[in-house]
């Protein structure tokens, strides 16, 4: 059976803060019947719950945005990693995917730890809903560059954005239109993996 490790920033309903947590939560949901599914996120306190039948699992953050935002994502990476081993009640993930930027420097270490594929999901990158002239621009953009780099896939829900990336990063970025897309790749980590 596939067991994905879903990460990100955001997820309703303790932490949200735009749009992000809406999305994540209608893919983890669509994905329900298909495999078996864990979520992780930062939030208020360190806490275990169900939604819709899917395990949840919230770490305490340290605050969210303080002075240095930047300084603030690495905290948060720091957190989950000594954290998420008491909380997660095993490690025998298929994948591990992460959501946008945040999620996926929590979720590029966890495979990394866990020797598992990581799946990065991407809705927008910084240039696409930035300006581009303050640092804090310049270093989430390098932030996710890494993340690309490192991704074993990426899934696309941007038309625009996927035709950009392909020219880039070739056969590891999948548009992703419908849940059918992520449930395709995900088969194909398993035939890639047994």
């Amino acid at each position: 059976m596939i067991t994905a490790l879903h990460v990100s920033w955001e997820y309703p309903p303790y932490r949200i803060i735009g749009q992000l947590a809406w999305k994540v939560q209608e893919l983890v949901r669509s994905l329900r019947d298909f495999c078996k599914l864990a979520v992780v996120h930062p939030g208020p306190e360190n806490k275990k719950y169900t939604d819709n039948g899917i395990e949840v699992y919230m770490f305490r953050d340290t605050g969210y945005l303080r002075k240095n935002f930047i300084v603030y994502s690495h905290e948060l990476v720091y957190e989950a990693l000594i954290k998420l081993p008491y909380l997660l009640p095993y490690s025998g993930f298929t994948v591990v995917h992460g959501h946008e930027w945040i999620g996926g420097m929590i979720a590029l270490v966890l495979a990394r730890a866990f020797r598992n594929p990581f799946v990065l999901s991407i809705y927008s990158l910084e240039r696409t809903r930035s300006s581009m002239d303050n640092m804090l621009s310049f270093v989430i953009e390098s932030i996710e560059n890494c993340l690309l780099e490192e991704a074993d896939y990426i899934l696309c829900h941007h038309e625009d954005l996927s035709n950009d990336l392909y020219k880039c990063f070739g056969e590891k970025v999948i548009k992703c239109n419908a849940v059918k897309d992520v449930q395709k790749l995900y088969l194909k980590i398993v035939g890639a993996t047994t």
